[in-house]
């Protein structure tokens, strides 16, 4: 039985993640959370409006996003270790489904980036109904049959 290969190259979690000093959460490069927030507050609008994706596996598509939350997302840079999975695996998918589609940006990547002709985005929960809903409208909407589960 082998076991996956390990990195040659691994940062602890903590570096990562946002820390706590002197009582206060900050960011891997030292600003305090709440700083951070009000300076992407004075550059962007914030709170839920649609945007295109500018880079990435997912560039080009555009979906209601709130960039203080979601400005890794736009710029391309959340989960690019995932990107050439994406790419290589959905190479030849003629359908899909979703399942967890939360906001549905796997679905919009199927749609519009691969020749799947029907996608089926399921999430069970129901505070993602509107915003998965509203970026169907964004993209494709006759190509998505969007589920929701009980």
């Amino acid at each position: 039985m082998s076991s996956a290969p390990k990195l040659k190259y691994e940062l602890p979690y903590s570096l990562l993640s946002p820390m706590k000093i002197a009582g206060r959460t900050q960011d891997t490069v030292g600003l305090p959370t709440s700083l951070r927030n009000r300076l992407k507050g004075l550059i962007f609008t914030l709170g839920p409006r649609p945007h295109t994706v500018i880079s990435g596996a997912y560039r080009g598509i555009t979906m209601e996003m709130d960039l203080a939350i979601a400005f890794q997302f736009w710029v391309g840079l959340y989960e690019r270790e995932t990107y050439t999975w994406l790419r290589l695996l959905s190479r030849e998918c003629a359908s899909g489904v979703d399942v967890g589609a939360a906001q549905g940006e796997f679905t919009l990547f199927m749609l519009k980036r691969t020749e799947a002709t029907r996608v089926i985005a399921i999430d069970p929960s129901p505070q993602y109904d509107e915003r998965l809903k509203r970026n169907f409208i964004l993209e494709w909407v006759s190509r998505i049959r969007a589920l929701h589960i009980v």
